[in-house]
């Protein structure tokens, strides 16, 4: 399904036009986050790792956020898991309780880039 090689690059206009659009919406703030090269280099050098996930969430106050997790070759997420049985049949051989999952911090507003 995935190779880890998939990409949809835009352009500078396609991004503000849509960045304009989205804060034009009415949706209010946040309306971005920042993650550290860091993390998300942590977050895909996990085995099995060939991309990640975004998925929309709220948190237990009820604000917005973004919460990312690695995802196989097959597009199955790379969560942390309490079953320690997995073996060959389940083809998650490489299913670890270790596995580590982002949530969205330094939201925007508050910690943005000046330019719109």
């Amino acid at each position: 399904m995935f190779a880890g090689e998939e990409k949809t690059p835009i352009s500078i206009e396609e991004f503000k036009s849509g960045t304009v659009k989205y804060r034009s919406g009415g949706l209010g703030a946040p309306r971005a986050f920042f993650y550290s090269k860091n993390a998300i280099q942590e977050l895909l050098n996990q085995d099995g790792a060939v991309g990640m996930r975004v998925y929309y969430a709220l948190t237990e106050e009820g604000d917005r956020s973004l919460y990312i997790v690695a995802t196989d070759c097959d597009g199955r997420d790379l969560r942390p898991s309490e079953d320690q049985n997995c073996n060959e049949n389940q083809n998650m051989m490489y299913r670890s309780t270790s596995y580590i999952m982002l949530k969205s911090e330094n939201p925007c507003p508050q910690y943005c880039d000046d330019e719109k």
